[in-house]
């Protein structure tokens, strides 16, 4: 459980510092965003603190996450959508659930493959090599710049993602708090 929890909270610091220099890239963003992004980050951390993960579903997120982003190395750019991130973290719960036998451990690896999804998706498309950048804008624009407007709208459907993984993250600590409720001996 400690490696599981160490594991997730370097997975947040990850996160967390891809965001602090995406807002300091976007001080105009930086009033609205920050809030939201430090309360999705906070429901991880406790998700990863309170939730009592498994390593091994730590790992298959990470794993599938591994296995998507093979997949766009060998066929770039980085998905325009979150959907076939949603299908590797989906892949990757169903594999937590046939080896650990526990849906919040499916929950654990879902939540930690959006996460690190979410983070290198953005660092490729803001920080990469051109060819991992989504034309989000269009090949017939009119912008100075087409792969720096792509770079800037590229992270935007992570955003997403991201909030999906929160989403998850409070049915753990939520689900957590039930088992803890229930183990308590009923007094009379």
């Amino acid at each position: 459980v400690m490696a599981a929890r160490v594991a997730g909270c370097l997975l947040v610091a990850g996160m967390a510092t891809l965001v602090v220099l995406m807002l300091v890239a976007s001080p105009d963003k930086a009033a609205a965003g920050g809030p939201v992004f430090g309360v999705m980050l906070a429901a991880y951390l406790a998700a990863y603190l309170y939730g009592r993960p498994r390593l091994a579903a730590v790992a298959i997120g990470v794993a599938a996450t591994a296995l998507l982003f093979g997949l766009v190395a060998i066929v770039p750019p980085v998905p325009g959508s979150i959907a076939l991130a949603v299908v590797f973290a989906a892949a990757g719960a169903a594999v937590a659930l046939w080896i650990t036998r526990e849906p919040v451990m499916a929950l654990h690896a879902a939540m930690s493959s959006v996460l690190l999804t979410a983070a290198v998706a953005w660092a490729l498309v803001s920080y990469g090599p051109e060819r991992f950048v989504p034309d989000m804008v269009g090949s017939g624009t009119a912008a100075a710049n087409p792969l720096l407007e792509n770079r800037i709208e590229a992270p935007d459907p992570y955003v997403g993602l991201l909030a999906i993984g929160a989403l998850l993250a409070i049915v753990i600590v939520a689900a957590q708090r039930v088992r803890v409720v229930a183990a308590r001996p009923v007094s009379t």
